[in-house]
């Protein structure tokens, strides 16, 4: 076990390798948000975004005990909600580039919209890291604009809770 410990030991020391040469990726930005976009009527780029929350409703449900009488009781049920967000823009008002980073001119973009496809939207109103455009397919379109930054799925209408349910706390 030494001789190993000692051969792997002298092998890095004289070929210059070091294990710790490899560096985390520092990312800059936060990730893009997925998203689809098309070319409206109006000749506005349309971006359908769906958000996800929860509702707490209470329901009714019939219990039979076991000796066979039947009761009735309201159970606090927490359901998943999902909403599309639409958001349309002018052209002229956000930059669209390829994930190569090369921008593309607005006046392509009726010609790469024309059906519903996904794009990537800047999470911030800023450049894309690279990082995570590696990602993406050749033929990606990635959006930026600060007008299309969403808001938090809390504060949109209805996606208060009404009757939250309190979350159980264990005790140690």
């Amino acid at each position: 076990m030494k001789r190993w410990l000692l051969s792997v030991t002298v092998f890095f020391a004289f070929t210059g390798v070091s294990v710790a040469d490899e560096r985390p990726l520092a990312l800059q930005a936060p990730p893009p948000r997925f998203s689809m976009a098309r070319m409206a009527d109006d000749g506005t780029v349309e971006f359908v975004d769906i958000t996800y929350h929860t509702e707490d409703r209470m329901i009714q449900r019939t219990i039979i005990d076991p000796d066979g009488t039947t009761r009735k009781v309201l159970q606090a049920v927490r359901t998943p909600i999902t909403r599309p967000i639409v958001t349309r823009v002018k052209p002229e008002d956000v930059k669209a580039f390829d994930v190569a980073g090369r921008e593309i001119p607005t006046k392509d973009l009726p010609l790469k919209l024309k059906a519903q496809k996904p794009v990537l939207v800047s999470a911030d109103g800023h450049a894309v890291d690279p990082s995570y455009l590696r990602l993406a397919k050749d033929d990606t379109l990635v959006f930026v604009s600060a007008n299309l930054l969403l808001p938090d799925p809390s504060q949109l209408p209805d996606a208060k809770r009404k009757n939250p349910i309190p979350v159980p706390v264990l005790q140690p």
